[in-house]
């Protein structure tokens, strides 16, 4: 009897010491992913991709494990997009415009842990905002772009780097094209962005290196996005808005035209009373 005691006792310290080093494993993969997850936020990787809550500006990340060959192909991707060439990573350059930018400055164990994250079961983003389509919400907009209503945190007016259809004058600002030229202007800023859901992340927590120096102190509050997201949507929209910008071009090639017309003719009266050499008439005369 004291012999079948002694080997319940070793078999059931043995299952229990089984038990614990399998789940070893598991809770330090699922401290990883929660690590990784963490830093798929801190890293701005969440503006641009969901993980289970659809598609932004990038691709839904959720099933990405069963996408891509392995784990080294994914970190050489997020290190260099463009430098990848196998058929999935073409496949989603093209369907992303290139837009995803290089992740150099990410260290390894950084982009371990994130990929940790996005081969586990956990997800990352927010349901789908309700973005009213109402003309007091697009107007709200649209003085938000142009600078008429002041953010409450006091971030810049966006048509300070952008331009857009409809806002008059000149239409805005051009440092965004220092990014590209597609960026400069926001007409169809909505459809290349993702929709409602895309655009409002980016908004939410832009990524681009101005802006995201410019609002790093001076967030957009959620109604400010909303307001912006269904103005940029009420542009992409018309039909009409990517000739928004040809003329603005006309109207400042007419101006131009006209300015310098105006400065010749201003040059030229100025000359023609200028002082003259009078002394070789004087001479004239008295010869």
């Amino acid at each position: 009897m004291r012999h079948l005691r002694n080997l319940f006792l070793v078999c059931f310290i043995l299952a229990a010491a089984g038990a614990t080093l399998l789940s070893l494993p598991a809770s330090a993969s699922a401290q990883d992913a929660s690590a990784g997850r963490a830093l798929f936020k801190d890293k701005g990787c969440g503006a641009c991709h969901s993980k289970g809550f659809g598609r932004l500006i990038g691709p839904d990340l959720q099933g990405v494990k069963d996408r891509v060959p392995d784990r080294k192909a994914l970190a050489s991707f997020i290190r260099d997009p463009k430098a990848m060439n196998d058929a999935y990573s073409v496949k989603i350059r093209e369907e992303y415009k290139d837009l995803m930018p290089a992740q150099s400055g990410m260290t390894d164990s950084e982009l371990e842990q994130i990929i940790d994250f996005l081969f586990s079961s956990e997800t990352y983003g927010t349901p789908k905002v309700n973005i009213p389509k109402d003309d007091a919400t697009i107007e709200l907009g649209r003085q938000y772009f142009t600078g008429e209503a002041r953010f409450v945190n006091a971030g810049p007016p966006c048509v300070s780097c952008h331009t857009i259809d409809g806002v008059g004058g000149f239409g805005g600002g051009s440092l965004a094209s220092g990014v590209g030229s597609q960026f400069t202007s926001l007409n169809k800023a909505h459809e290349r962005n993702g929709g409602d859901a895309g655009l409002f992340a980016a908004l939410s927590d832009p990524q681009f290196l101005v802006m995201k120096n410019a609002f790093a102190e001076k967030p957009l509050n959620e109604q400010e996005v909303i307001a912006l997201t269904a103005f940029l949507g009420s542009v992409s929209s018309n039909a009409d808005a990517e000739e928004g910008g040809l003329g603005m071009m006309i109207l400042f090639v007419i101006l131009s035209l006209l300015g310098t017309g105006l400065l010749i003719f201003a040059f030229d009266r100025i000359w023609s009373k200028r002082f003259r050499n009078v002394r070789k008439n004087l001479v004239g005369e008295v010869a």
